[in-house]
């Protein structure tokens, strides 16, 4: 087949959206043999048009980063208008020159209203997958759904599309409130890291390390764990991995709470440090107030940590034998929860068994062949082009 994917963000740039379009592209094109063409915006230092492995990256509009996580201002809303005409006219051209059996977007907004004008212009069928952010308001740490009038162009671009998907149940859900009917889930999974993994057991005197990897927004609740923190021992140590808004006002706090010398804030760093600097920890903690679903944990898993997290969003569907829940927001309930794994070192190893162990009912591949099935019942067939 040739497929045709629309997401503004993909790597180098981008969060866990560019992340998952990435794995499943790359799956798709190599794994599966399809032709891939990949649609995204402009990243300064990148070229235009590139072969990524074997998915063919056309990007457009300006170099300008698209995001709605903090206070967006003109120069947000001027990259993200000027990539939608730059895709929707990109796309057409495309169709016209590669004829495409599916169009495939990521986030109803902006890669499935683009996605939905090219296909009624062409006719090419439109399989949309929505995220979280994209139907939950970014502006408001995804606490409530958009107002008009971005409400309206969700809606249009979820019902013009042939298929809508949704990466969990909790997003799922969240699409019903919008009056959607029929939303299948599908699941992403990711490549197992490639990093020899010793279980780690920790020696007396050792640091006890909680791990965090993500965006530093305000809606991944990193201020709880930094607090709860606070209220443990100092051998219980913090390492804070990825960049964000937030970081500045992170940083600061670690100083008014006196924990400066137990929190490492790594920044954004290659996946090999990564997964290494992951490995090196005891438990993982994702106190969002909300996620549509979280690679993340994932990672997490895969390299044999107990996951704490909440229990308001998609993540929380990752999570079974394998971690326990923390409200929103509770501190003082997060510092009893990692106070319990650290004394209780049967409980610890066996939810580290279940994470490696569960992390491999989610893989890249299985997330490929779910959608190719997709694809081949709503895309179009040799038949109905010629």
């Amino acid at each position: 087949m040739k497929i045709l994917q629309i997401c503004h963000e993909y790597r180098p740039s981008g969060g866990g959206g560019a992340r998952i379009v990435q794995y499943l592209s790359e799956r798709l094109a190599t794994w599966n043999g399809h032709e891939v063409h990949l649609i995204t915006a402009a990243v300064a230092g990148s070229p235009r048009y590139e072969m990524w492995g074997s998915v063919i990256i056309h990007r457009v509009g300006l170099s300008w980063p698209i995001s709605l996580e903090k206070d967006p201002g003109w120069r947000t809303y001027a990259a993200l208008g000027v990539f939608c005409v730059a895709a929707t006219v990109k796309g057409i051209c495309l169709q016209i020159s590669e004829s495409f059996d599916v169009i495939h977007s990521h986030f109803l907004v902006p890669g499935g209203l683009i996605a939905a004008v090219v296909s009624i212009i062409t006719r090419v069928p439109h399989v949309a997958t929505a995220i979280e952010a994209d139907i939950l308001d970014a502006r408001e740490a995804c606490a409530k759904p958009y107002g008009y009038p971005i409400k309206a162009l969700i809606m249009f671009a979820g019902w013009q599309a042939k298929r809508l998907i949704a990466i969990s149940n909790a997003t799922r859900n969240d699409l019903v409130k919008y009056g959607f009917g029929q939303v299948s889930v599908v699941y992403y999974g990711i490549p197992k890291p490639q990093i020899v993994q010793v279980p780690r057991i920790r020696k007396l005197g050792e640091p006890f390390r909680v791990a965090f990897t993500g965006r530093l927004v305000k809606r991944k609740g990193v201020t709880t764990l930094l607090h709860a923190i606070a209220l443990l021992p100092s051998y219980v140590e913090a390492v804070i991995i990825g960049d964000g808004p937030e970081r500045g006002p992170l940083e600061q706090l670690t100083h008014t709470l006196a924990i400066k010398g137990r929190v490492q804030f790594l920044g954004q760093v290659s996946d090999h440090e990564k997964f290494l600097a992951l490995s090196r920890c005891d438990a993982f903690a994702l106190t969002s107030l909300h996620d549509g679903y979280s690679l993340a944990i994932l990672e997490a898993m895969h390299l044999g940590l107990p996951i704490i997290t909440t229990d308001n969003g998609g993540q929380a569907e990752l999570v079974s034998d394998n971690g326990i829940f923390v409200p929103p927001g509770k501190q003082i309930n997060l510092s009893t929860l990692i106070t319990m794994l650290m004394i209780n070192p049967t409980v610890h190893q066996r939810m580290a068994e279940a994470s490696r162990r569960n992390a491999l009912e989610y893989s890249p591949e299985k997330t490929a062949k779910e959608y190719e099935d997709i694809y081949l019942k709503e895309g179009w067939t040799y038949n109905e082009r010629v």
